[in-house]
């Protein structure tokens, strides 16, 4: 795989505005942020534990859901090229 690389002047210039090219109130096109799920200051590990405990237990139907879609567009894929099977 191919590594990504930054320059100084890239590294420093994240979060700056002037480094992005926009003004310091931000683009009025784009409306901001309001929060979502993840409410403020919490870390990335505590939303990803919030997430994990909000998990339905039921992993394998999501598995059986995907080898059936799986199995309907092989099917498809073999009618349209002409394939056998």
């Amino acid at each position: 795989m191919d590594e990504i690389r930054f320059t100084r002047e890239e590294v420093t210039g994240v979060g700056d505005p002037a480094a992005a090219g926009t003004d310091a109130e931000g683009d009025p096109a784009v409306p901001p942020p309001t929060g979502g799920s993840q409410a403020a200051g919490e870390s990335p590990a505590h939303a990803a534990r919030r997430a994990a405990e909000g998990d339905g237990g039921r992993p394998e139907l999501a598995v059986l859901g995907a080898f059936a879609g799986a199995f309907v567009a092989a099917k498809i894929l073999g009618r349209l090229t002409g394939g056998r099977g």
